[in-house]
């Protein structure tokens, strides 16, 4: 790269890793590190910015003289951290937001909500945001919108860091409005109620009723006959 392109983006990095985190839609850990695949992502998404990969974040702090950004592994971020947003608690929290998830994790999530493995469920009051940020993990994420009060009620936590990304450590399917459900699930659920449908069961009762009734009726035949026998000759006893 050329020196100028390498000061200008490692001024964007050094504004999303100390300053702005938030404001792509990246939630650093208690240590200040990001994910450098997720950093990536970033880049790739916006064709503004420019293509990066790891081996050109090494270049660029080979390049910077005291660089205020350390790699450590697979993760990234600013040695001075103090204008990093924090979580607060005090706040206006917004009637609805908005998260995009996996297709492939709709039947889940609609049966059991949306958790993290780190308890921290990313959400957005803007919806473009909300797409952005599930585009890194679908091509086309789907959707889903949050009533925080049914949220809360359920027993959701709600904090806020900087000023777009609102987290929740958990949200219970009450609290997804019109959850999508795909159609394979609702195809699912019709045919296990079609296999419940007694429909073989009672022509069996049917038939085995009517196999009942011929093997009585036989019975009850062939015991006329006997007593007819049996009256007959009791008549040619007692005749004179």
């Amino acid at each position: 790269m050329k020196n100028i392109k390498i000061k200008k983006v490692y001024k964007l990095l050094l504004y999303i890793l100390s300053r702005k985190p938030d404001e792509f839609g990246i939630l650093p850990d208690h240590n200040g590190f990001i994910k450098i695949k997720e950093l990536i992502q970033v880049f790739s998404q916006d064709k503004n910015l420019p293509f990066i990969r790891p081996q050109i974040l090494n270049e660029i702090l080979l390049n910077i003289k005291n660089p205020r950004i350390e790699i450590k592994q697979n993760l990234i971020r600013a040695k001075n951290r103090d204008a990093l947003p924090i979580f607060t608690k005090n706040f206006t929290l917004p009637k609805l937001l908005y998260i995009c998830v996996r297709n492939r994790s709709l039947n889940h999530i609609s049966e059991r909500g949306i958790s993290a493995s780190n308890n921290k469920v990313i959400l957005c009051a803007n919806i473009d945001q909300a797409v952005m940020i599930g585009k890194r993990k679908d091509n086309k994420p789907e959707l889903l919108i949050i009533n925080t009060e049914y949220a809360i009620q359920a027993g959701a936590t709600f904090y806020k860091f900087g000023n777009s990304i609102y987290i929740a450590d958990f949200i219970s399917p009450e609290a997804l409005i019109n959850p999508t459900i795909s159609k394979e699930k609702k195809q699912a659920s019709k045919n296990t109620a079609d296999k419940k449908t007694p429909g073989s069961f009672v022509l069996k009762v049917e038939k085995n009723s009517e196999k009942n009734k011929n093997s009585s009726g036989s019975k009850k035949s062939v015991s006329w006959k006997r007593n007819k026998k049996r009256l007959r000759r009791e008549k040619n006893r007692f005749s004179f």
